[in-house]
């Protein structure tokens, strides 16, 4: 079994603690939280090899601390050659340049190189042998409270300027498996709606069902209006109107008035700097509300 660190992403919502500094060698306490991270995978004595991808920005730091690892695996530094968000590869494209690169045929634990977890790997390990297929490990929000604050928190932040906010989400849908990536920037003043000098939130999905397809959904809320664009996949032309009928009740059910709805065969996927332009002009800004 072969373990793939994701750390090429750019961290500007961190800014300025990361913009010379990759989140994943930010310190807590005494130890980085790569160092947490790679402790775990230590554990698991199935794995082999650890491959860290990161970018070119970044490279040089993550070379420096592979120098001073003290762990029982062999690791790996892999340089991306993406210079910014703007042409970064995103974590599964990320994934395919290491397996290409480093020509893997084996069995990968995939993992984001910054999360911080308690958890033994060595279990969930254990539960993918025992089932003998893909796994995905998800913490449960079993408390709808607690699930609205972490939502309210994403959408809402008044302390601090986030320029855009980056989650990548999998999760099962109907048996299912969906890998989903979100951008999100709560406090949109580019213009998209029809207030001047209002705000509104917009927001990216991308995510891909297994065996159904790749759906791009570009959306712009505002005071109760909703703008949304959705690409589907080719399979799914036949059932265009169900899909955009169902997004309408979607949102009417959810008290949105619909201002402007597009659903429509996905032939290029939108690309994330088209989507958030601003975030390139501002992104060494920080606006603090006191």
């Amino acid at each position: 079994m072969q373990c793939v660190l994701l750390a090429a992403g750019y961290a500007t919502r961190l800014y300025p603690l990361t913009e010379n500094m990759p989140k994943a060698l930010l310190k807590l306490g005494d130890k980085t939280i790569l160092e947490m991270v790679t402790d775990k995978i230590d554990e698991v004595s199935d794995v082999e090899n650890i491959y860290i991808v990161t970018n070119e920005k970044f490279y040089k730091q993550f070379e420096k601390w592979c120098e001073s690892y003290k762990g029982p695996k062999k690791v790996k530094v892999i340089n991306d050659h993406t210079t910014s968000n703007d042409n970064r590869l995103g974590a599964i494209g990320d994934l395919k340049y290491v397996i290409d690169t480093e020509n893997i045929n084996d069995e990968i634990l995939v993992m984001a190189s910054d999360n911080i977890f308690d958890f033994s790997l060595c279990d969930f390990v254990d539960m993918y042998r025992s089932k003998n297929a893909d796994m995905i490990c998800a913490h449960t929000i079993e408390n709808k409270e607690d699930f609205m604050t972490l939502l309210h928190g994403m959408l809402i932040n008044e302390s601090v300027y986030m320029p855009v906010l980056h989650v990548t989400l999998p999760f099962i849908l109907d048996g299912t498996p969906v890998f989903s990536e979100i951008w999100l920037d709560p406090d949109d003043s580019s213009g998209g709606g029809e207030t001047p000098g209002e705000s509104g939130v917009k927001l990216l999905l991308k995510f891909d069902m297994k065996e159904v397809g790749f759906f791009d959904i570009f959306c712009y809320y505002e005071e109760g209006k909703m703008d949304l664009l959705l690409h589907y996949p080719e399979n799914l032309l036949p059932k265009e109107k169900e899909i955009r009928e169902g997004i309408a009740d979607i949102l009417k059910k959810n008290g949105m008035e619909i201002r402007y709805l597009a659903v429509e065969q996905g032939k290029e996927s939108i690309p994330v700097s088209a989507a958030f332009p601003q975030i390139y002009e501002r992104r060494n800004m920080v606006n603090v509300t006191i």
